[in-house]
């Protein structure tokens, strides 16, 4: 998958740069992909599995000049409670920053998705500081409420002011 995905991204323009909207990401990709009719082009969002073996660092590791990526995931509940996202991943978890941010379809002005936003907190023996991945989930609400897949936009931070800064700079 990742050869695929390094032979179609080599055939982007020279300058291109893969930066949609909030709104972008969620009526041209996530409600398309979810409901059977998939975007024109995904060399730039990948299908992944977020819980599992943090396939998505293996990403920022093959594309070393790539800041932010994009993710399709399918979202896991809690055995528990079905109602609630499980944020666990093989080396942490996706700790909750905000509250969502809702987003409002420009056209007809109703709710079609959300955004929140998480830092990675990894486990006592993972030698990584505290704010270097922040993760904006975006799902459907609404009419076209979904809680199986969402898209993960995760940025890997440099060092002028960490993932706490990055996140609050967005609100």
């Amino acid at each position: 998958m990742q050869d695929q995905n390094n032979e179609l991204r080599g055939l982007r323009p020279a300058g291109y740069h893969f930066n949609p909207t909030d709104l972008e990401l969620i009526k041209d990709y996530l409600f398309k992909m979810v409901y059977g009719n998939p975007p024109l082009s995904t060399v730039d969002v990948f299908n992944i599995d977020g819980y599992g073996d943090s396939e998505w660092r293996t990403y920022f590791e093959f594309f070393k000049d790539d800041d932010t990526l994009y993710f399709f995931t399918r979202l896991e509940t809690m055995p528990t409670n079905r109602s609630r996202i499980r944020r666990v991943a093989e080396n942490g978890k996706w700790k909750n920053q905000h509250r969502p941010t809702l987003i409002i379809d420009d056209y007809d002005k109703k709710l079609i998705g959300s955004k929140s936003n998480f830092t990675f907190i990894p486990k006592v023996n993972v030698p990584e500081p505290r704010d270097k991945w922040v993760m904006h989930e975006f799902r459907l609400k609404g009419q076209y409420e979904n809680n199986e897949c969402a898209i993960w936009r995760i940025r890997k931070m440099g060092t002028n002011g960490g993932a706490a800064a990055y996140a609050n700079q967005l609100l």
